[in-house]
């Protein structure tokens, strides 16, 4: 059985009902109102447009691997704390995610992802050449393993 959707919904401050995004009045107010794709999944709108901010993304992998150890909770409680008091304020959201076994039950590619959001790029990379000593010998507390790097520019969000 199908789930109703809601009549009203709001896209972009634009009030839009139902019938007018089915009809195509809807469609038509949607591509003036922006260039955003519209998607609609079990009745809730998927957003997705290009964004021009200058928000980068350093993404830190932490391949698993035969012996190769991760302590997840030296990271969090000590790395993760000096690496924000460090960068005082220039880094936007920091995410730490522990990679998960594949649906046969075979090691995950990464023991650990990090992604680390930054809107300003150049002090964010003042930063680094400034602390990296530091940090980097603090690796060996958390993982025997060597990380991968890999800095990119947020170009789409959906929401």
């Amino acid at each position: 059985m199908m789930k109703d959707i809601t009549n009203d919904t709001t896209i972009l401050g634009h009030q839009f009902n139902r019938r007018s995004l089915l009809t195509g009045s809807g469609k038509l107010a949607l591509m003036a109102a922006a260039t955003t794709t519209v998607t609609s999944l079990a009745g809730k709108a998927v957003l997705a447009e290009t964004v021009k901010t200058n928000t980068q993304v350093t993404t830190v992998l932490y391949p698993s691997g035969e012996g190769i150890t991760f302590n997840f909770e030296y990271y969090r409680d000590h790395h993760l704390k000096t690496i924000m008091e460090l960068y005082n304020g220039l880094i936007d959201r920091f995410e730490l995610r522990k990679g998960m076994p594949g649906p046969d039950g075979s090691a995950p590619r990464y023991l650990a992802v990090i992604s680390i959001y930054t809107s300003d790029p150049d002090g964010f990379a003042a930063a680094n050449e400034k602390y990296r000593e530091q940090l980097v010998a603090d690796v060996p507390n958390f993982t025997n393993g060597q990380p991968l790097f890999q800095a990119d520019e947020v170009f789409a969000i959906a929401e």
